[in-house]
Parts: structure tokens; C-alpha cells; sequence
């Protein structure tokens, strides 16, 4: 888990002087009290509220999901692709099974290389019949060498020789 995101959901909104009911309200309706629960680390947020605050505070989901990060470095680590609409990526089981295939491996071996039980997870994912976890996008991104962005945004399309770069 990103133990940072609530701590860089909180840095983020001081810096935008928004109330936690005022973010709440901006990211879909949500309750204060959920927000509370997300920058205190008592409540995991998920993919479509991470991808909702990093459109909201045009940050790369980066920044947000690697703690590697420092939580005041937000400006310098770009911002979020540009997109009119979020959804749960449509492209992520795409962008999945393409590097999977550009680096030769099996289902089976990516399963095993990133920990997973059975091969099938990697096939459900691929075929967009799962949402992956936050830890799982990261584990993936870093296994490809490539952003979190690149699989969360629909809007970062698929290239050749993405995880070369």
C-alpha cells in the first residue's frame, strides 16, 4: 500500500486551503469522515478515488502511489493526463497483456515474478474482469519499468517501446 497517500491527500489539499467536506464534495459525493479515514490511513482508498484526486490536483498517479516520493515534491512531478471523464481504465488489461508479451513471458511466470497464487489473476486482469489493487499497479508498473499513469490512464495509449523509456 502507498503509506504516503494519505499523508500527500492531506499536503494537497492544505495547499488548495479545501476543507476535508469541501474535497469530499469535489471527488464524487464522498463523506468527510471518509476523507478523514483515507488521509489518516484507517481506510485504503481505491483506484477510482486515487484516479479522482490526481485529476482534481493535476498530479501523476506517481506521486501519489510511490513512496518513494516525497509528499511536498508534488509540483515537481508533472501532472495527471488530460481526460474529460474518469472511469476504471478499459486499457489497463491491454497495456498488461502487451508488456507481458514484449518481455516473453508467460501468465504463469508474471504471476509467479509478482507474487500472485495463480496465473489466473493475470488473465482476469488482462481480459478486464478484475480491477488490480493499488499494491498490484505498483508492483506492476515497477516490474515493466513503466508509470503508474501509463496503466491508469486510458488516455496514454499503448506504444511499441513504452517500457524502454
Amino acid at each position: 500500500m502507498a503509506h504516503l497517500f494519505g499523508a500527500k491527500l492531506r499536503y494537497l489539499r492544505l495547499e488548495r486551503d479545501l476543507s476535508q467536506a469541501e474535497l469530499a464534495r469535489q471527488l464524487g459525493n464522498l463523506g468527510r469522515a471518509h476523507i478523514n479515514n483515507v488521509e489518516v490511513d484507517r481506510r485504503p482508498p481505491s483506484l477510482l478515488f486515487v484516479l479522482r484526486a490526481a485529476t482534481l490536483f493535476q498530479v501523476p498517479t506517481d506521486y501519489l502511489l510511490r513512496d518513494i516520493i516525497p509528499t511536498e515534491e508534488a509540483a515537481a512531478h508533472g501532472s495527471a493526463p488530460p481526460t474529460t471523464q474518469i472511469t476504471l481504465p478499459a486499457l489497463f488489461g491491454a497495456k498488461l497483456r502487451h508488456l507481458r508479451g514484449q518481455h516473453g513471458l508467460s501468465q504463469a511466470e508474471l504471476a509467479r515474478r509478482l507474487g500472485l497464487a495463480a496465473h489466473a489473476h493475470i488473465s482476469l486482469l488482462e481480459r478486464g474482469h478484475h480491477e488490480p489493487s493499488i499494491d498490484l499497479v505498483v508492483a506492476i508498473a515497477d516490474h515493466f519499468g513503466v508509470s503508474t499513469d501509463y496503466l491508469l490512464w486510458d488516455s496514454i495509449p499503448i506504444q511499441q517501446d513504452l517500457s524502454r523509456s
